[in-house]
């Protein structure tokens, strides 16, 4: 048989605010509610979004990471195929400036030759219309030959004036005819080359119309001079008769004076009536 001596028990005192410690003992043993972070919202405003938007936004804020699987396989970085892009984004930027260049290059030849068109227009127009105002009535419409320009519309680049170079019944007429025939070939600021041969035929045959007349004019004056000749030679002769009879009466006259004197000396005077 045990026989248990009984301890005495110490009853203790507490010396601390019961109170206050187990307050502390209570604020040990709850949950600590971690503050948010800045990227994180309430549950109110989480409930505005959707699936897709918490769980990029769970994986934002909670990064993991994650062995890639067999079918997962990492594609090294190729510094060749990086070139090969660079070089072909280069290769078409290049392209379409060289374009963009022919393209402004072709809209500027094509104003050129608008303009050259233009200035060959007004050019043959004004040749042309002078011809024809100087030619008068021996002088026909311009006509002209059209080219079409990169705008559409047509120009003259070439034209014409028919004008008379025939001669005239008279030769007077075929002079005042020439000359302005003439004037009309070389109207224009700057005459072609067959402005000149105009001018030329209608010099040629100017002078072959003064040279005709010339020669009619001597003609006449020697017809002229002829016919006064005549009447001269006609005048002469009845001027020798009429001469040669009055000095065959003033020597008969005067033979019968000295006749009568020789009488008288003879027989005495004797008048005669």
């Amino acid at each position: 048989m045990n026989v248990v001596t009984p301890l005495p028990i110490a009853n203790g005192f507490p010396t601390n605010n019961v109170g206050t410690e187990s307050a502390r003992r209570d604020n040990v043993q709850r949950e600590i509610i971690p503050a948010l972070a800045q990227n994180e919202k309430s549950a109110t405003e989480k409930g505005l979004a959707n699936e897709q938007e918490r769980s990029s936004s769970n994986a934002f804020n909670n990064p993991t990471y994650e062995k890639p699987s067999a079918n997962q396989q990492s594609t090294p970085f190729d510094p060749t195929q990086a070139s090969i892009g660079e070089q072909t984004n280069d290769t078409q930027q290049e392209s379409a400036g060289k374009q963009d260049a022919k393209d402004k290059q072709s809209e500027q030849q094509e104003q050129k030759e608008i303009a050259d068109l233009k200035a060959r227009d007004l050019e043959v127009r004004l040749h042309e219309q002078a011809h024809a105002a100087v030619g008068g009535q021996y002088a026909g419409s311009p006509t002209y030959e059209y080219e079409k320009g990169p705008d559409g519309n047509r120009y003259a680049v070439a034209g014409e004036v028919k004008i008379d170079v025939s001669e005239a019944k008279e030769p007077e007429e075929t002079v005042r005819k020439m000359q302005q025939v003439k004037a009309a070939a070389l109207a224009p600021a700057e005459p072609s080359t067959q402005d000149y041969k105009v001018a030329s035929e209608a010099s040629q045959k100017e002078q072959a119309a003064r040279s005709e007349m010339s020669q009619e004019r001597v003609k006449e004056l020697t017809e002229s001079s002829g016919e006064q000749a005549s009447d001269n030679d006609s005048s002469f002769d009845a001027n020798s008769f009429e001469q040669s009879d009055t000095v065959a009466k003033t020597k008969s006259v005067i033979d019968g004076f000295y006749s009568k004197i020789g009488k008288s000396q003879q027989s005495g005077v004797s008048l005669s009536a």
